[in-house]
């Protein structure tokens, strides 16, 4: 993100925060030279504005409220559940209205302090008035990936053999690695790492009944612009050659290995149950 900061201190927004986000994990540094800009706080700010929160911040304000069948009544609202509000009309008693009978709820104005959308805010100190270029980095739920994969089986190849025949089967594999967005924010020209492992999140199977062939190195065979792998400890790494974008809501499927006229072992299982 760039801002333009004044000198001394001030306030630094960025609403473009998944609603999934990990507040302590969240680190935000200047791009510019060191000592230039130094992080005074940092909040992490989540009353959005929902119609509960509206409701709750106009406790002793006034509304005014739309009948299913017709008809208005404003007045200060005292108080409210589930099922009812409580109204007390200009120079008259309190009244409760039904919320299953109000067709709309109508307000002066947004309440201060209710967002639209989560929002990081820092107040900073400024030595030097200029563009300044800000990284921010942090987790969040709400993203995950999993390896999905299809295998075709080819017809089975019968050569005669003496008295017996020899059968080889044949295959081709592609696997897909699968991620889903559901953090609430895009990430457009994302540069795409996957890792696989147990830490803390999901666990995904590993590739280890894959072919050699398939599993290190250029995991991805469609050329250029496919996964690296990197094996560290007990994870697996696996970086996208390539940026791409993730939307909001969005499943993506990225080719992960492939493979075609593997040969295959028949075998089979007797289970005496």
């Amino acid at each position: 993100i760039v801002r333009n900061l004044k000198r001394g201190e001030t306030r630094v927004s960025f609403t473009d925060v998944p609603s999934g986000i990990l507040p302590d994990t969240v680190r935000m540094q200047s791009l510019a030279e060191k000592g230039r800009l130094t992080i005074l706080e940092q909040n992490y700010q989540y009353d959005l504005a929902s119609s509960e929160a509206i409701l709750r911040k106009h406790i002793d304000r006034p509304v005014s409220v739309l009948f299913k069948a017709g008809g208005t009544v404003s007045g200060t609202l005292l108080s409210y559940d589930g099922r009812t509000l409580v109204i007390q009309p200009a120079g008259q008693g309190p009244r409760n209205v039904a919320r299953q009978q109000i067709r709309a709820l109508t307000f002066a104005a947004l309440p201060e302090g209710l967002l639209s959308r989560p929002t990081l805010v820092w107040l900073v100190h400024n030595t030097a008035p200029a563009a300044q270029q800000f990284e921010v980095a942090y987790m969040t739920r709400g993203i995950k990936w999993r390896a999905d994969y299809v295998l075709k089986l080819r017809p089975a190849k019968v050569t005669p053999a003496g008295p017996k025949h020899e059968i080889t089967d044949t295959a081709d594999l592609v696997g897909y690695a699968t991620v889903t967005n559901n953090s609430g924010v895009t990430y457009e020209d994302a540069q795409l790492k996957l890792l696989a492992g147990d830490v803390n999140l999901i666990r995904p199977e590993g590739l280890d009944w894959l072919p050699r062939s398939l599993r290190g190195g250029d995991v991805s065979g469609s050329g250029g612009g496919g996964f690296k792998e990197k094996s560290f400890f007990e994870y697996h790494l696996y970086t996208l050659g390539r940026r791409t974008t993730i939307r909001s809501a969005e499943t993506k499927q990225i080719e992960l290995v492939s493979g075609s006229g593997m040969k295959l072992r028949r075998g089979y299982v007797y289970d005496r149950q």
